[in-house]
């Protein structure tokens, strides 16, 4: 148990920032009138951040095997 309470305490961190991530004032800053391969930047902003969530909780809650 006292192995796994390091990497509750990242993951909580870590939804803390993501949370912010998504409110109001950074949604903003993406919502601007400009389109890269047809999509709106605020789409971009969203599904970048959506993936850097993925990948960072995926490398914190991975296990490592010792040998």
């Amino acid at each position: 148990m006292n192995a796994e309470k390091p990497n509750a305490q990242k993951l909580l961190t870590l939804l803390g920032i993501f949370a912010l991530l998504f409110n109001f004032p950074m949604l903003y800053i993406g919502n601007k009138p400009f389109f890269w391969a047809g999509i709106p930047l605020l789409y971009w902003y969203i599904f970048s951040v959506w993936v850097c969530m993925i990948i960072s909780m995926y490398f914190l809650s991975e296990r490592r095997k010792t040998k």
